[in-house]
């Protein structure tokens, strides 16, 4: 069985990675603006490619796992410790921002580039897997009619 993440010919994967650089928090992506990743070669544009690229590295500087915690999410923590320390079981989501603020971010992102990536015979969505999150493109098989590889 594969992850649900893994990348396959009709299919690409830009995953928010969860990482460290020394004791500061990253979020690592799979893909750069720089490249158009083999799947889409011919079919988008890489201006657009950088464009959406461009986007979503400015989520991923503010996805929740590399916020500083707020008081509310501070005083959050606290009370879960407390009862944890009571009941023998503690469980706090270590990331200091707002998924709900983040996800509303990334679902505008799609909006944006949703029809440069259809016009291309791709989709474009938000999946998640426990913890994770990642953009995927879905990319139809063979070439798309009418389609010449480039953006307006």
């Amino acid at each position: 069985m594969t992850a649900p993440w893994q990348e396959n010919q009709q299919k690409v994967v830009v995953e928010f990675l969860k990482g460290n650089q020394g004791a500061r928090r990253i979020i690592h992506l799979k893909h750069s603006a720089a490249a158009v990743p083999p799947q889409l070669a011919g079919r988008i544009n890489p201006g657009v490619w950088q464009a959406f690229m461009t986007d979503v590295e400015q989520a991923a500087q503010q996805h929740p796992y590399v916020l500083p915690p707020s008081a509310g999410r501070m005083g959050s923590w606290v009370g879960a410790a407390l009862l944890g320390a009571v009941l023998g079981v503690c469980c706090i989501s270590p990331d200091g921002g707002d998924y709900g603020v983040w996800l509303q971010q990334v679902q505008s992102i799609i909006a944006r580039h949703q029809a440069s990536f259809a016009a291309a015979g791709a989709n474009l969505s938000l999946q998640r897997a426990q913890h994770s999150y990642w953009l995927q493109i879905d990319v139809a098989p063979g070439p798309v009619v009418g389609h010449l590889g480039v953006q307006t």
